[in-house]
């Protein structure tokens, strides 16, 4: 409910304010500098990121070549409270965050006060992170040329591919700084390696077993319970894997319907809204393999270096999956699929691209990524159980 308030709020107001600070824009001077005379003067950096866990992961690759190329420069990022703990689970270094939704008067304040070099904006098409990045102070301002509302106030505008991979998109827009981007998997290098007791005492850590996450935060992005329970009880049998439920808050519903249909099952734990992020990120690290929708959580386990079968619905897979030895996409190929852009979905009565997806078509891939090349972990923690 609260990213939909915002998403109205964005489009109510913030097209409004984008319309007026781009013509108090059209009165400042262009930069007229060369890419090297630019380069020496910043100082202070600002990176923007509203959205998700997943948007983040997807934008480390860009933290980390800003501060390889701008080592002695402050790094400041601008983000969500559900997206910063991202950053915990990283070595990049960013000096100071910003969190807009915790206190955002505070946060106005901090902005106002604050004068950096560059903007990077790296949300595609909302309105209020150009507002931010006007309101940083910075003479150059990057940003993604979406958005005709917005686009007056950036500086320097960065063309978006929307059927393009994401982390390539982002990587564009450190081009005006005159850094060459290239293709980069996200990774998550600095994971607490420690769980909660209460899930090591739970959790047989020396058997095999998969993390099921069981939806998203968006109806469009959920796969029935019943069939993740029955998915749960066939990588049992066929596989000899525990599971172990993972996922927030929102997540608790889906939760108390598998458990109730699992009742009697052993081998299956749920640590549903138990675990902080990084905590949750573990828990992936040490599993055999990940299973779920398109989502936060399949981003962070594929960042955290863990096998993972992602299940795609309205989602663009080109744009937010992968596919190579350790990694497999299971979607229904839908005229209608993809629909979703930009965070908003097309009008639909059941979501048939998910829901057509079968449990034996998730097993298939569950049994090639478990096979492929890289399965040692898999087959070793197997024949110990």
């Amino acid at each position: 409910m609260r990213i939909k308030v915002l998403k109205v709020f964005d489009r109510l107001i913030g097209g409004s304010l984008c319309i007026l600070l781009g013509f108090l824009s059209s009165f400042r001077c262009p930069i007229r500098m060369s890419v090297e005379e630019l380069r020496s003067q910043v100082r202070r950096i600002l990176v923007i990121r509203p959205g998700g866990i997943g948007d983040m992961i997807l934008l480390l690759p860009v933290l980390q070549i800003l501060r390889e190329q701008f080592a002695n420069a402050q790094i400041d990022m601008v983000c969500e409270r559900r997206n910063a703990e991202v950053l915990k689970m990283t070595k990049c270094k960013i000096d100071k965050l910003l969190l807009y939704d915790t206190n955002p008067a505070g946060f106005i304040l901090r902005l106002l006060r604050s004068r950096y070099d560059v903007a990077i904006d790296a949300e595609q098409f909302h309105n209020f992170s150009a507002v931010f990045a006007y309101l940083s102070g910075a003479n150059v301002r990057i940003g993604f040329k979406i958005n005709p509302l917005r686009n007056p106030i950036y500086t320097h505008l960065v063309n978006y591919d929307v059927a393009g991979f994401e982390t390539d998109q982002f990587m564009k827009l450190v081009e005006p700084l005159g850094i060459r981007s290239r293709r980069v998997q996200p990774v998550l290098d600095n994971v607490n390696k420690i769980l909660p007791a209460s899930v090591e005492n739970q959790v047989n850590l020396k058997r095999a077993f998969a993390v099921v996450h069981p939806g998203g935060n968006v109806r469009q992005k959920t796969w029935e319970p019943a069939r993740y329970a029955e998915l749960i009880k066939q990588l049992k049998s066929k596989f000899g894997l525990m599971t172990v439920i993972a996922g927030s808050k929102t997540e608790k519903r889906a939760e108390s319907v598998i458990l109730k249909m699992l009742s009697g099952e052993n081998d299956v734990i749920s640590v549903v809204g138990k675990l902080t992020l990084p905590e949750t990120a573990e828990l992936i690290r040490r599993s055999a393999i990940f299973i779920g929708t398109d989502s936060g959580l399949a981003h962070l386990a594929i960042a955290t270096g863990t096998r993972a079968v992602v299940l795609f619905g309205p989602t663009d897979e080109n744009k937010w999956g992968y596919t190579d030895n350790t990694h497999a996409i299971v979607r229904k190929q839908l005229p209608c699929a993809p629909c979703s852009m930009f965070g908003y979905y097309k009008p639909c009565r059941d979501v048939a691209c998910l829901h057509q997806i079968e449990v034996d078509n998730v097993l298939i891939a569950v049994e090639k990524v478990l096979s492929r090349e890289g399965g040692k972990k898999y087959e070793q923690k197997k024949t110990t159980s």
